[in-house]
């Protein structure tokens, strides 16, 4: 922060305050009095050549604990900075390039991972631990924005007078702030991606905030996952697709966090037990992470193949926590955007997307005449995937396609009752379906029957197939014709349609009985044929 010293005019009560640049803007602070040096750890000279190490391994964690306890008034949301007094003294004198950020490899996240952390004593960090869990959250906020801006001051140029007495200082207790109150990271990161931080343009800040994911990741899948989608994958897609090295370090973040044993099974239970207002993965981020994962042929780069391989836990995520009527819509919404575009890759994968939408709401009466051409596309697929994807999807299409059939719309009804029937022809199965709410859709299903008997010439290869398919057809009209019977006892205003429904019904059976005896005849025959075709053989080779 760039300090502004006030004049010698102002009152002493006025010399406890200072104005900080910070965020853009001036602000006025209360002064933290510094402690008595006599409190302090002793630090080192340069020319004694400390490690890190082993300036860490000299710190007495009762000592420790002890300042810690008797920690004096201070300015509200400053408690923290009694951390960076105690750690900047203690490693005072330890000056190696090493440890001087930007720290080399920094391109390398598992190299910078743990720095400085894996040099913390376990009893000085549990100690650290204990009194951090108990600082009110303002405080580790305020210390967390401090060093982000302290940070990036420094990097340019930027000197205060009351400079911490050693940066090791500062990243030394912001790791072990960081992997013990994993949570408060989240909410600023908004605030570190202001136009005013541009972090875009520096790439040192932009190490630097990966950095403070990492140490969050690493104690904190969810948290891990949830800032690097909400705060790292926007910056991808708006201000780094041309910047190969930022793009790097982004995905190592991920690839890291998912490269764990047990990341993905935590990640998903704690996304299917999640409010709809605290997602993991937020679907605006989805729908970014969708073009990236499958750009067209000519757009593809190197980074792409990471994406793909990152993007099957990363959907699984997404779906996840997308519980709820509104989260499915928002989703099918950009599926269904994509799925017209040009690029036939994502429009594939897009389909697929929506489709699942569909099997998680079948009610969205406003969007479903658009998922017609998309569902028919999928509906008149040869290929083995639409063929998978339409046996799973076909009965919740075919109930959606039915309720709409014998609603006043004709035209909707019109376009309803081809799907449906492509999904009798897709999977007899839905039949299933269809017999459980006959009488409830009756006309959509007299409809039906008509279209089915009307075109059966379209329609009779693929409703009989196969033997189970036409014995699950004809067991079907056989209850619907049950079914016509008891409605035409009752009498009402629906005798006119069960009447119809019957005289389709019975059609139909009588066309699956006349093509069964047909199949057995040509079945017959073609066993004639092979029986003949080997006794011609076999009394060849008798003869020879």
């Amino acid at each position: 922060m760039e300090v502004v010293k006030r004049s010698n005019a102002d009152s002493t009560k006025d010399d406890e305050y200072e104005l900080v640049f910070s965020g853009g803007r001036f602000c006025r602070r209360r002064k933290r009095k510094p402690r008595p040096k006599g409190q302090l750890p002793k630090g080192f000279l340069p020319e004694e050549k400390v490690s890190l190490a082993e300036a860490l391994a000299r710190i007495d964690h009762s000592h420790l604990a002890a300042f810690l306890a008797v920690a004096p008034e201070c300015p509200p949301g400053t408690e923290v900075f009694e951390l960076l007094d105690y750690f900047g003294s203690a490693l005072s004198g330890v000056s190696s390039v090493e440890y001087q950020y930007p720290w080399p490899n920094m391109n390398n996240l598992r190299d910078v991972i743990d720095l400085p952390f894996r040099h913390v004593p376990e009893p000085v960090y549990k100690t650290v631990e204990y009194w951090i869990e108990k600082v009110e959250e303002k405080s580790v906020s305020n210390f967390i924005k401090w060093s982000f801006e302290w940070t990036r001051n420094r990097l340019a140029g930027i000197y205060t007078n009351t400079e911490p007495n050693s940066q090791l200082g500062v990243f030394v207790a912001l790791s072990m702030i960081l992997r013990t109150r994993p949570l408060v990271l989240c909410p600023i990161l908004p605030v570190l991606r202001q136009r005013y931080y541009h972090l875009e343009r520096s790439p040192e800040m932009l190490q630097f905030t990966v950095w403070m994911m990492a140490q969050v990741a690493q104690v904190d899948y969810c948290s891990g996952l949830q800032s690097w989608a909400s705060n790292l994958l926007p910056l991808v897609r708006d201000k780094l697709k041309d910047n190969p090295h930022s793009m790097d370090l982004i995905l190592q973040l991920i690839e890291n966090v998912l490269s764990h044993p047990r990341a993905v099974d935590i990640i998903l239970e704690d996304a299917e037990e999640d409010e709809e207002d605290e997602r993991l993965f937020p679907i605006p981020s989805f729908e970014i992470l969708l073009p990236l994962t499958f750009p067209a042929s000519f757009e593809r780069v190197h980074v792409t193949r990471r994406f793909e391989a990152v993007y099957p836990m990363l959907k699984e995520v997404a779906l996840a926590d997308a519980p709820g009527i509104e989260g499915v819509t928002q989703i099918l919404d950009f599926s269904l955007k994509f799925a017209r575009e040009g690029n036939t890759v994502l429009a594939k994968e897009a389909t697929a997307i929506a489709i699942w939408c569909l099997t998680k709401n079948t009610q969205d009466t406003e969007r479903f005449e658009a998922f017609y051409p998309l569902l028919k596309e999928v509906a008149l697929a040869d290929d083995a995937q639409g063929r998978t994807a339409m046996k799973q999807i076909t009965p919740h299409i075919f109930a959606s396609s039915l309720k709409f059939a014998g609603e006043g719309n004709s035209v909707l009804a019109k376009e309803a009752t081809s799907i449906a029937i492509l999904c009798l022809a897709k999977n007899v199965d839905c039949c299933n379906h269809w017999d459980r709410v006959y009488m409830d859709n009756l006309e959509a299903s007299v409809a039906l029957l008509q279209n089915l008997v009307d075109e059966w010439k379209d329609h009779s290869l693929k409703l009989s197939s196969s033997p189970r398919d036409t014995r699950i057809l004809n067991l079907t009209m056989k209850n619907f014709v049950l079914k016509n019977e008891r409605g035409l006892a009752g009498g009402g205003a629906s005798t006119f349609l069960y009447e119809e429904a019957d005289k389709y019904c019975k059609e139909i059976s009588r066309r699956l009985s006349r093509g069964n005896g047909f199949l057995k005849g040509c079945g017959a025959m073609i066993l004639v044929a092979v029986v003949t075709a080997a006794s011609v053989v076999l009394s060849s080779s008798l003869l020879d």
